[in-house]
């Protein structure tokens, strides 16, 4: 527990044998899964796996392929991984349940399902996912896939073409109260089923609930509350989720306060050379100084430019508290040009910068 698995293959690999509990660590920067159990041919022993923060790998952050029963995936955070989020595999034969994780900005689809073992999802949000086909999505369900959703948030998973969620032909769904921003959802066939659609960002700071959200208090089966609220109270920025159940992943402390004091990029000599990349380091804090580390919400875009500007990537999180993206200049141009450089965190705007090139 409370480790930190910088790079390798995996950061994490399990396989016949082996076990254990793995509690309070980040995970970061394998080029292939971050977390890999089993093999094809080799049954992974169960592990549990428990507020982890898994981020940035070059392939998915969990891959499932094939274990003993596991506890749930539980209260971790899923994040940026170039491969998906969660992949459940064709050969994994044990039910998988994810309970109260936080999948966000992963690149093809948050959760993968490709299996017909039974998927079990509460109070997940899937938000934000780098899509690259019509199929991709928060969701994924392929052929004969079965799956129980309850309690869930799919937000703005469809940044460039893909949905919220996808259903491929005999995908088995039973869903009750979850929220999509693209009414993708399929309406199961449970009588009196309830799911919910708005168009609307239903965040207010880094995957908290906005006060006016109709995922607040949209749960009414207050005696299936799961018993993880005792410790993650918080979906909402200040609030304890009281009295119905709130959807989507709820946090175990309020949102912090963000400094507006802290410089929003690292320094960068003026001017930069066209046809240049450079990189912005912005490390987040709070009013007291300490780091907000791999749970804010960080953008950075083009306040202001001439004619000709340059180009920003995504934003990453590389460890130790702090988000880079690269900013390119322009490959031609005339005279000296410039951007502005603006950066948000939490929603809140910390300030900006102006590069000339």
């Amino acid at each position: 527990s409370n480790m930190v698995i910088n790079g390798g293959t995996h950061n994490l690999k399990i396989e016949s044998g082996a076990g254990g509990t793995f509690t309070g660590n980040t995970f970061i920067g394998a080029s292939s899964d971050a977390i890999s159990l089993g093999t094809s041919t080799v049954t992974a022993s169960a592990i549990s796996l428990n507020n982890n923060a898994i981020i940035g790998s070059g392939g998915a952050g969990i891959r499932v392929t094939n274990t003993t029963p596991l506890p749930p995936i539980k209260h971790n955070l899923i994040r940026q991984n170039a491969g998906g989020g969660v992949i459940v595999e064709t050969t994994q034969t044990q039910p998988v349940d994810l309970y109260n994780n936080l999948i966000v900005e992963n690149t093809g689809n948050g959760v993968n399902v490709l299996n017909a073992t039974q998927v079990r999802m509460f109070n997940n949000t899937i938000a934000d996912t780098y899509t690259q086909t019509a199929t991709d999505a928060g969701l994924k369900l392929n052929p004969n896939a079965s799956i129980i959703l309850q309690d869930n948030i799919f937000a703005n998973n469809n940044t460039a073409v893909g949905v919220d969620v996808y259903t491929a032909a005999a995908a088995g769904i039973t869903a009750n109260y979850n929220f999509t921003t693209d009414g993708t959802l399929p309406v199961p066939p449970t009588v009196g089923a309830t799911n919910l659609t708005a168009a609307s960002v239903p965040f207010a700071s880094a995957w908290y609930l906005g006060a006016t959200s109709t995922a607040i208090n949209a749960d009414p089966l207050v005696t299936v509350i799961p018993t993880f609220l005792n410790l993650n109270p918080y979906s909402q920025t200040n609030t304890v989720d009281v009295p119905n159940l709130d959807l989507g992943y709820h946090h175990a402390n309020p949102a912090p306060t963000v400094s507006t004091a802290v410089a929003p990029v690292s320094s960068i000599a003026n001017p930069i050379p066209l046809n240049t990349t450079a990189t912005i380091s912005i490390t987040p804090k709070d009013a007291a100084g300490n780091l907000l580390g791999a749970g804010a919400k960080v953008t950075v875009g083009i306040l202001q430019g001439g004619q000709v500007t340059g180009a920003i990537s995504k934003v990453s999180y590389v460890g130790n508290g702090i988000y880079q993206c690269t900013y390119t200049t322009p490959a031609t141009g005339t005279g000296l040009g410039s951007d502005t450089i603006a950066a948000t965190v939490n929603g809140i705007a910390i300030g900006s910068i102006v590069l000339t090139f």
